[in-house]
């Protein structure tokens, strides 16, 4: 059985109204997870940063799909983290997982009233 004893995140959504100068906020999904850190090979930095992409985390959960997507962010240690790419897969025991390749999430959160201040 798969452990994953690394650290523990908060999952919020990315919200994006339609008006003229959007707004972007994040919402708590109200789920917290447990995840095992990855290393981040030499050769997928070199791919990601030849096209501007700064990876910060690559992390290992529970097989997630339908609740964590690239309109994800999670918060790990106090910093908020985009979702940039998931892989879902079944391990060579049968276990579900998926893993999780983090980049910094540009930007402000009010924890107190959801709202952000983003760079685009």
């Amino acid at each position: 059985m798969p452990i994953y004893n690394d650290g523990l995140f908060e999952v919020f959504e990315i919200i994006e109204d339609d008006s003229v100068q959007a707004n972007t906020s994040l919402q708590s999904k109200d789920i917290s997870m447990t995840y095992q850190e990855l290393g981040i090979s030499d050769r997928l930095r070199s791919d990601l940063d030849s096209h501007d992409i700064d990876i910060q985390l690559k992390i290992r959960v529970p097989y997630v799909k339908g609740f964590i997507d690239s309109m994800s962010v999670l918060k790990i240690d106090g910093q908020y983290y985009k979702v940039y790419n998931i892989y879902h897969f079944v391990d060579s025991n049968g276990f579900k997982q998926s893993d999780i390749t983090l980049v910094n999430w540009e930007g402000e959160y009010d924890e107190e009233n959801g709202f952000c201040q983003c760079i685009k």
